[in-house]
């Protein structure tokens, strides 16, 4: 399962006759959700996975198997 996480930012400017205003743009950027995936391996060992399936970006929602030091 993917968890889809969606990013704000700006990328153009355009000009009109009244003034300039902003075009605003939405991207889907996508994490791989450590919690769900990988569930073989430990979870050290999923974020090395997670980046060699190219994800850059992941996400933990039970990471205290591990100390904070370690992650």
């Amino acid at each position: 399962s993917l968890c889809f996480l969606l990013f704000y930012y700006n990328d153009t400017y355009r000009q009109r006759s009244a003034g300039i205003y902003r075009k605003k743009k939405w991207r889907m950027r996508i994490a791989a959700n450590l919690s769900i995936m990988f569930q073989r391996v430990d979870l050290l060992q999923r974020y090395e996975k997670a980046a060699s399936m190219g994800f850059r970006c992941v996400e933990v929602s039970i990471p205290y198997s591990q100390p904070a030091e370690k992650l």
